[in-house]
């Protein structure tokens, strides 16, 4: 257990350096690495390695502060290290939303990685919708159809939907 988390926390310190690396990840992504991340600090709480130990809570938490395991990362470091950490649903879906606007023409994947973790946490179909424009833009017209429908689906306004995206 301990061989694995090393192995992990190795890969995502190499990986978590190189900026934006959590913006190469989906929200299901997010939540598995999550996930993830709060095993490997309970490893390395149980061998006796507090700092790796909170550092991994926090990566925990800050991947994807409102899953399961953000949220049991955010009670141990609080019971345990008396660390606070705290995100609103609204303040990460801000903070993702600006993310995926910025990053709409540099970075297409960041900026669609961004607008579904903010659907994610708020269940704005337009955020789907705005994912697909990115996706359609970039010449990624199947994704962006899917989103699309998907958007309309959940309750964005068909009306608003560029047509060849309905096709």
């Amino acid at each position: 257990m301990i061989r694995l988390a090393t192995f992990v926390l190795t890969l995502i310190f190499v990986g978590y350096y190189a900026f934006g690396f959590y913006l190469n990840l989906s929200p299901s992504q997010r939540k598995d690495l999550s996930n993830d991340w709060l095993e490997a600090g309970k490893a390395f709480e149980s061998s006796g390695k507090t700092k790796k130990a909170i550092a991994s809570y926090k990566h925990a938490f800050n991947l994807y502060p409102f899953g399961e395991a953000g949220k049991e990362a955010q009670r141990i470091l609080r019971e345990k290290h008396n660390i606070s950490l705290s995100y609103t649903k609204a303040s990460f879906e801000k903070y993702n939303l600006d993310l995926a606007r910025k990053y709409e023409k540099s970075n297409y994947k960041y900026s669609v990685n961004a607008y579904l973790m903010a659907y994610d946490v708020s269940n704005n179909p337009e955020y789907l919708y705005r994912a697909s424009i990115v996706l359609y833009n970039n010449n990624q017209k199947s994704k962006a159809k899917e989103l699309a429908q998907r958007a309309v689906s959940e309750g964005f306004d068909k009306n608003k939907v560029k047509p060849e995206l309905l096709r």
